[in-house]
């Protein structure tokens, strides 16, 4: 018997998940990140200051993977160089620290009234 579309719809529905996990909870954890360190009322534009310093390195990435390949044949030093991109960003994250009280709210909180105004 053929098993063959068993392995092919399992492989599918793993990638499915795995990359649905990773890729498009990037947005939220990241977003969520910004809120925790600089507040809701600055969310805005430190999201708007960050953009243009990620986009180069969103655009630049394919073609520098591509130019690589072109050069020696092989992907390998493209994916060195983005691994330790990787973990770069992994080390400054590790000496994040975040304040207790969020930004923008300490004097709400010192005089004991809520966000709602009461």
């Amino acid at each position: 018997m053929f098993y063959g579309w068993r392995i092919v719809t399992a492989t599918f529905v793993t990638n499915f998940i795995a990359v649905g996990l990773v890729f498009y909870s990037y947005g939220v954890f990241f977003r969520a990140l910004i809120g925790a360190a600089f507040g809701r009322y600055r969310f805005g534009r430190m999201i708007g200051l960050m953009n243009p310093v990620m986009l180069p390195i969103r655009v630049l990435g394919i073609p520098y993977a591509g130019w690589i390949f072109d050069r020696t044949g092989s992907y390998q030093i493209a994916f060195l160089t983005f691994i330790g991109l990787c973990a770069v960003s992994i080390l400054v994250l590790a000496f994040l620290r975040l304040p207790e009280v969020e930004p923008g709210t300490e004097s709400t909180r010192a005089t004991g009234a809520s966000m709602l105004g009461s």
